[in-house]
C-alpha cells in the first residue's frame, strides 16, 4: 500500500509592520489592565499578614552586661527600666538629627557651661549666658557701692576719733601741773607754806565747828585734796576718804571753803607749775576740836 504524505502547511509571511502593530496592541492592553483593574488600599491591609519586621532602637545609657532576652536591637547593651511593666518602645523628647549622609546639620546656638555649688555642670544658651553675666556685673556693682559706703562711714568715724584725740591732747596740755604738798614735806619753803595753810584751816574750823557734831559728840577722820591757784584762791576740793559720817565730811569741806582765799603761793613752792595741790588728813576729836595731821 502506498503511503500518502500529509501536505506541508504553507507559511504565511509576517512583515515588520505586522510585528510592530502586534507589540503596540499588547502594550496598550497591558496598560489598560493595570490602570482599570488594579487598586491599592492601605486601610484594607491586614497587619497580621505583613512581613515580619525588625525593631532597632538607640540607647543613651549603656549596660556593661548583656541582657538574657532582648526586646529590641540597639547599638549597645541596656537593661530595661522605667515605670511600666509593658514592652514599650523607648522614646526621647529630643528631636533627632534627620540629615542624610554627607549633609551637615545647622549649628546649634552657642552655649556656655557653668558649675553649681554641688559640682553639677549646667549648660546655658547664649541668652541665658548674657543674663548671667549681667547679673554678675550688677552684683559686683552693688558690692562695690556697699564697700564705698562702708569706707566712707569708717572714714567719718576715724575723723571723729582723730578730732577727739586732738581735743584730748589739747586738754591734757592745758591741764594744771600741780605741785604736791604732803604733811611729810621736807623743803623749808614748802613746810612753811603748808604750816601756814594748816593753821588757818584749823583756826576757821574750830571757830565754825559743826553744831550737830558737837551735840552728838561725833568723832572721825577724813582725807581731803585741796587745789590752789598761784594767787591763793581755791580751785577745787575733793573728798578722798570719808569719815563714815556725812556730818563730818560736809563740815570739813565747808570749813576749807570758809578759810579761802589763802595767801599767794610763793614761786619757790610752785617751781614753775600753775597749781598747788595739798593733801591732808583732818580729825574731829571727842573734845570738839579739829586738827590736821
Amino acid at each position: 500500500m502506498a503511503q500518502i504524505s500529509a501536505p506541508t502547511p504553507a507559511r504565511i509571511p509576517v512583515s515588520t509592520n505586522d510585528r510592530l502593530a502586534l507589540t503596540l496592541l499588547l502594550a496598550a492592553a497591558l496598560h489598560a489592565l493595570i490602570i482599570l483593574g488594579i487598586s491599592f488600599s492601605a486601610d484594607q491591609a491586614d497587619p497580621d499578614s505583613s512581613l515580619p519586621t525588625l525593631d532597632i532602637t538607640l540607647v543613651q545609657q549603656k549596660s556593661p552586661e548583656k541582657p538574657e532576652q532582648a526586646d529590641y536591637l540597639a547599638e549597645d547593651h541596656q537593661r530595661g527600666g522605667g515605670t511600666t511593666t509593658e514592652h514599650v518602645r523607648e522614646k526621647t523628647d529630643k528631636t533627632g538629627d534627620s540629615k542624610l549622609p554627607g549633609q551637615q546639620s545647622a549649628a546649634p546656638p552657642p552655649t556656655s557651661a557653668s558649675k553649681t555649688r554641688s559640682g553639677r555642670t549646667e549648660v546655658l544658651t547664649s541668652t541665658e549666658s548674657e543674663q548671667a553675666v549681667e547679673k554678675q556685673v550688677a552684683k559686683k556693682q552693688t558690692v562695690k557701692k556697699i564697700d564705698v559706703d562702708a569706707l566712707l562711714k569708717r572714714s567719718r568715724v576715724i575723723a571723729r576719733l582723730e578730732a577727739q584725740q586732738a581735743a584730748d591732747r589739747q586738754a591734757y596740755a592745758k591741764r594744771p601741773d600741780p605741785k604736791y604738798l604732803y604733811a611729810s614735806t621736807q623743803k623749808s619753803v614748802d613746810a612753811a607754806y603748808i604750816r601756814y595753810w594748816t593753821q588757818r584751816v584749823e583756826k576757821i574750823g574750830n571757830l565754825n565747828y559743826p553744831e550737830k557734831a558737837r551735840k552728838k559728840k561725833l568723832t572721825g577722820s577724813l582725807l581731803i585734796e585741796v587745789n590752789l591757784h598761784p594767787d591763793g584762791k581755791l580751785s577745787s576740793i575733793r573728798l578722798l576718804k570719808s569719815s563714815g559720817k556725812k556730818v563730818l565730811d560736809d563740815a570739813a569741806v565747808r570749813i576749807v571753803k570758809l578759810a579761802a582765799p589763802f595767801a599767794r603761793v610763793p614761786d619757790a613752792v610752785l617751781e614753775g607749775r600753775n597749781e598747788l595741790r595739798i593733801v591732808r588728813t583732818w580729825v574731829f576729836t571727842n573734845k570738839n576740836r579739829l586738827f590736821s595731821k
